[in-house]
């Protein structure tokens, strides 16, 4: 059977319709989290965080975030490893938000672990805010985890 142009475009047509309706239903079923609520006020405080960011990124080392089978590690800048700290911890699950939870420390070795059966596998988004006297630090990053 021969087809001729005409024919061709209609399939092509059709067939990249229905890879649009088919990615429109896929992602309208997608289920995402709001990561915080009141987003207004949060936004007013961001310079806040900005400064922590770039207080973080000023330090000669950055955190060492470490998983094994059993608990998760956060460790603290070389320079902030002997001093009292205290701060939290966040992890947010953007897929879902019942599984957001939040921890506070207060340490002096340096060194943040949380059981890993508070965590099921997947991804985390991470938010560390920490403070050494006035000054506020604040590290984020996405962690995979595995069980």
């Amino acid at each position: 059977m021969k087809l001729n142009w005409g024919t061709g475009i209609a399939i092509v047509m059709i067939g990249f319709m229905s890879f649009i309706v088919y990615m429109a239903v896929k992602a309208s079923q997608k289920r995402v989290d709001l990561h915080v609520e009141n987003y207004y006020e949060q936004e007013l405080e961001y310079q806040d965080v900005i400064d922590a960011k770039q207080a973080a990124k000023r330090l000669h080392s950055s955190l060492n975030i470490q998983q094994d089978n059993e608990v998760f590690t956060i460790g603290l800048p070389e320079e902030h490893k002997h001093v009292e700290i205290n701060g939290v911890v966040r992890f947010h699950r953007a897929d879902n938000a019942s599984l957001d939870f939040e921890e506070r420390f207060e340490i002096e070795k340096g060194l943040i672990t949380i059981d890993k059966e508070r965590l099921l596998t997947g991804l985390y988004q991470i938010e560390v805010l920490w403070y050494l006297g006035e000054q506020s630090y604040f590290h984020e990053q996405a962690v995979q985890i595995i069980k």
